[in-house]
This record gives C-alpha cells, structure tokens and sequence, in this order.
C-alpha cells in the first residue's frame, strides 16, 4: 500500500489522532449532553475511515479517477461503460483490520500518554461498530454493483 494513493484517509487517520488526544474542555457544550454521544462519535469516526480507506482502495485498483469511482459506485450511468476488476473481499478485511488495530492504538496512546484522556474498551467497542457498518455496506454496494459489472 502506498501512502500517496490514501491522501484522505491519511487525513482522517490525523483528524481522530488530534481528536483523541487534545484537551477536552471542563464544560460540555449544551448540543453535546446526549448521553452516550462519545461513543456515537467513535462509531462516526471509524465508519469514514474505514468507509474512506475502501473508497480510496476501489479507486486506485480499478485504476478510476474519482468522478469514474464515485459513478461507478453510485450507479449514474456512465458507469456502465467502465472497465471493471474483480475486487477480492479479503483487502477490504484487511482495510477493516487496520482500522480497527488503529483504534486500539488510540486507546493505547489516550490511556499512556495523554494526562487529561483515558483508555475505554467500550471507545473501542464503538470503533469496530463503525467499521462494521461500514463494511455492512461495502458487501451491500458488492452484490448490488460489482456483480452487475462483472
């Protein structure tokens, strides 16, 4: 894998490293006293990166632009006229696999090294919820479009 072909999962891999390790502040914003809203953003956070990671590996195997992705993938017309590679489940599972060892590498580094974040297992748990949701997805965009293109 080639870091320059991932430049918005990058992004997004140093978007929830800052998240997770700045200062929170003492009082919570009123719009964010729901309960469990840690947790819903967890779920959020790891379901685009791992959502991203499966976008940026679908466009760089089939060789698409982003346009030609993002047509292909939604169902716009021009993508019928695409050429198409078979796509193997087991990258995706491994795209899978990074971000849920990246969210365990969070965890790690709040509860070491920050003074003012802890480590949470339920954190965690909601990590690989978002990723599970994104790959719900993934297999649902995979019957419903890969096979018609096949």
């Amino acid at each position: 894998m080639k870091p320059q072909k991932y430049p918005f999962s990058i992004l997004i891999f140093c978007a929830i490293f800052f998240l997770c390790v700045i200062k929170l502040p003492d009082e919570t914003p009123p719009a964010f006293r729901i309960p469990n809203f840690d947790k819903i953003v967890h779920i959020l956070m790891y379901f685009g990166l791992t959502g991203m990671l499966f976008f940026e590996y679908f466009r760089h195997k089939q060789n698409y632009t982003w346009k030609q992705a993002w047509s292909f993938l939604f169902g716009t017309k021009s993508s019928s006229k695409l050429p198409f590679i078979p796509m193997s489940t087991s990258s995706f599972f491994i795209l899978a696999g990074i971000s849920l060892a990246y969210g365990g590498f969070i965890e790690i580094v709040q509860e070491n090294f920050t003074p003012t974040r802890s480590g949470d297992w339920i954190d965690f748990i909601a990590d690989g919820i978002g990723i599970i949701i994104a790959l719900i997805i993934f297999f649902i965009v995979d019957k419903t479009r890969f096979k018609r293109a096949a």
